[in-house]
C-alpha cells in the first residue's frame, strides 16, 4: 500500500508539472516574451500555443516603420531563464520540479536544490543531484 501511495503521488507530481510550463504561458497571451534567438534577445508578443509550439509576432524595425512577423517557437528551444520568470513562484510541488528542472539546465545548482526541497517524493534525489553538480565554493 505505502508503494502504491508514493506511485500514486509521484504520478500526480509529474501531471502538474506538464502542465507548468503551458499554463503559464497560456497567461502570457497578448505579453511580451522574451526568447533567445541564435544568442539575440528578441521580444515577442504570445498569440497562443499549440502542442508545445508559441505562436507569437515579431517586431521588427524596417527603415522607418516597423513590420510584424508571425513566428513560431518550440517550448523547448525557450530560455530557461524567461520560463522561471513565466513561471513564477515555486509554490506548488509541480512548479519546484519544473524550476529545479531549469535551474539544473542553467548551472545554478543553490537554487536548483532549494527547489528540490518541495518536490514531494522527488525532493531527495534532486536535492543530491544538484549537490554532486555544485562546483565547491558554491
Amino acid at each position: 500500500k505505502e508503494f502504491n501511495a508514493e506511485l500514486k503521488s509521484l504520478r500526480e507530481l509529474l501531471g502538474e508539472a506538464s502542465r507548468v510550463i503551458p499554463g503559464a504561458l497560456l497567461k502570457k497571451l497578448g505579453q511580451e516574451i522574451v526568447v533567445n534567438d541564435k544568442g539575440q534577445e528578441r521580444r515577442v508578443t504570445v498569440r497562443g500555443m499549440t502542442g508545445g509550439v508559441i505562436s507569437a509576432d515579431y517586431t521588427e524595425k524596417v527603415g522607418e516603420g516597423t513590420v510584424v512577423k508571425p513566428v513560431t517557437i518550440p517550448i523547448s528551444k525557450l530560455d530557461p531563464a524567461e520560463l522561471l520568470r513565466c513561471i513564477g513562484d515555486d509554490n506548488t510541488p509541480g512548479k519546484s520540479l519544473i524550476k529545479c528542472s531549469l535551474c539544473m539546465k542553467k548551472g545554478e545548482f543553490f537554487a536548483a536544490k532549494k527547489a528540490a526541497a518541495n518536490c514531494g517524493p522527488l525532493a531527495e534525489p534532486l536535492a543530491r543531484i544538484a549537490d554532486a553538480k555544485r562546483p565547491s565554493g558554491e
